[in-house]
C-alpha cells in the first residue's frame, strides 16, 4: 500500500468508526505504519494531528443529531463515543467556540474540519506528495542553490529527496542572507550533457546582491504566475 492510500485509508477508518472512540494506535494499524511516522505525515500535510482531525469529523458529523432538537445532549455524547456528556460539551466548545446548547439555540453557521478526499492531493509517487497547490502572482526574485545532475533513466529517484535534505541539513547554513529560509524551491532544468538529464537545484531565496559561496548556484527567477504546494517527502 503506497503512502497517500495508508493516509486516505487513515481517513476511512476514522470515518468507518466516526461513532465509536477512536485511539491512533488503532488507526496506525490499519495502515500498517507506526503511529509516530502515521502522525508526523498527516500533520505535516494537514497542519492538525491525527487525533485532533478525528475529533474534529466527529464533531461535524454530531452537529446532524444536534440540530434535531429530539436528542439530547447526552445522548448526542453517547451516540459519538464519549463516555460523559460534559466530555462532548467541552470538546464541542474548545473546537467551536460555542456550547452545545447555544449552538441548538442560535443555529449559527460554524467552520468544520472536512473529510480529507484523494482529489485533495496532487502530482503523488511513493517518495512524497503535493497537497492543495495554489496559483500565485510572483515578482522577480532570485534563489541560491545547489547543482545536481539527475540521470532519470539509470538513477533512483530519490536522488532528488536525498539532495534536498542533505541541502537544509547540512548547506543552508553556508548563505547569510536567505529570504524565507522555510520555504524550499526545487529548482529544475534539463541538462543537454544526455537526453534524459536534469539538472536539479534544492534553493532557498536570498537577497540579490548577496555574495554566492562557492559550490552554490545563483538562479535569477523572472516575475510571472507559479504553482505553489506543500510538499511532504516521505
Amino acid at each position: 500500500m503506497g503512502q497517500l492510500k495508508k493516509i486516505i485509508r487513515a481517513v476511512e477508518f476514522i470515518e468507518e468508526n466516526i461513532k465509536s472512540q477512536i485511539f491512533l494506535d488503532e488507526i496506525a494499524k490499519k495502515t500498517g505504519l507506526s503511529k509516530f511516522h502515521l502522525d508526523r505525515i498527516f500533520t505535516c500535510i494537514t497542519g492538525m494531528s491525527l487525533i485532533r482531525y478525528a475529533r474534529g469529523r466527529k464533531l461535524a458529523h454530531s452537529l446532524k443529531e444536534l440540530s434535531n432538537s429530539y436528542y439530547k445532549i447526552i445522548d448526542i455524547a453517547l451516540i459519538y463515543g464519549y463516555s460523559y456528556e460534559q466530555s462532548y460539551i467541552r470538546a464541542f466548545r474548545n473546537e467551536y467556540r460555542i456550547t452545545p446548547n447555544k449552538f441548538r439555540k442560535n443555529r449559527p453557521s460554524i467552520e468544520i474540519v472536512k473529510k480529507i478526499i484523494s482529489t485533495d492531493f496532487h502530482n503523488i509517487s511513493d517518495l512524497g506528495v503535493l497537497y492543495k497547490p495554489r496559483s500565485v502572482f510572483k515578482p522577480s526574485f532570485t534563489l541560491c542553490g545547489v547543482r545536481h545532475l539527475i540521470d532519470l533513466m539509470n538513477q533512483p529517484p530519490e536522488k532528488a529527496n536525498a539532495a534536498g535534505k542533505d541541502f537544509f541539513l547540512n548547506q543552508i547554513k553556508n548563505l547569510n542572507d536567505v529570504t524565507h529560509p522555510n520555504v524550499y524551491y526545487g529548482y529544475v532544468i534539463p541538462d543537454y550533457s544526455g537526453p534524459y538529464i536534469n539538472a536539479y537545484h534544492p534553493s532557498v531565496e536570498i537577497n540579490a546582491n548577496m555574495t554566492i559561496p562557492n559550490g552554490f548556484t545563483k538562479i535569477d527567477i523572472p516575475s510571472g504566475e507559479y504553482f505553489v504546494f506543500l510538499y511532504i517527502g516521505f
